[in-house]
């Protein structure tokens, strides 16, 4: 098996997390899962609001604590991570690198498809929306989930309907879910057989220009420009 693999370059790594949506592409299908700020309060317990995509977390463990972080421990083979930078986001990195089971090749920075790289990814959406199935919290959406689904956590079953729905896909996916995207791909991931999977990336709301047919991202607004996002220092915790 061949998957694209990670060099923790700004550009290199924007392309690798794309490779399996272009035409051509020779290599495995893939997952790509990635985790901010907001999912790294939600595994370490902690209050949190987000003013852009319609869902808060009131604090403490619950279910979605714990599929969170399973999806994080998750080593599958082809199931690689996008984490907050460590010259930036140092704490919510350190909350979360404990968790993680991948090699260091299989992660590169949750931010990977925005910030500078958004001009460009723009430029690939109207394929992707073409070639691609499309799980979100719009009704133009193939598969649809909801914005608020966090707290209270829409729960197992809904979920499980959805992944259910994906695994008869032939297209490869893209999840723009919030939270719930990373549980969502973990469990598709973990149930369905090598042979048949299809690659499955977090795209997060890098979309939602086409998706909700709006833009409330700083990143989306095309002046903003990323920092000099630094390579992950060292490895990664032994399984």
């Amino acid at each position: 098996m061949t998957f694209p693999r990670y060099r923790q370059r700004w550009r290199d790594d924007f392309y690798a997390v794309l490779a399996g949506l272009m035409p051509g592409y020779q290599g495995s299908p893939y997952a790509f899962v990635r985790y901010g700020d907001g999912e790294a309060a939600i595994i370490a317990g902690r209050k949190y609001q987000t003013r852009a995509d319609g869902w808060k977390y009131p604090g403490g463990y619950s279910d979605i604590s714990k599929h969170l972080c399973n999806s994080l421990c998750c080593s599958l083979p082809g199931y690689s991570l996008g984490l907050p930078s460590p010259t930036y986001e140092q704490e919510h990195l350190q909350e979360l690198l404990p968790f993680v089971r991948v090699p260091y090749d299989r992660i590169t920075w949750s931010k990977i498809l925005i910030d500078t790289n958004y001009p460009k990814l723009l430029g690939k959406l109207p394929q992707f929306i073409g070639d691609c199935a499309v799980v979100g919290s719009s009704p133009k959406a193939d598969f649809f989930v909801p914005a608020n689904g966090v707290d209270p956590f829409i729960g197992d079953e809904p979920i499980n309907a959805t992944v259910a729905e994906l695994r008869r896909e032939q297209r490869p996916i893209l999840v723009s879910a919030g939270p719930l995207s990373n549980i969502i791909i973990h469990r598709y991931w973990s149930l369905q057989a090598g042979d048949t999977r299809q690659t499955i990336i977090d795209i997060g709301s890098a979309i939602d220009k086409y998706l909700k047919g709006r833009v409330v991202r700083v990143y989306s607004k095309l002046k903003h420009k990323s920092r000099d996002w630094a390579p992950f220092i060292g490895g990664v915790p032994d399984v």
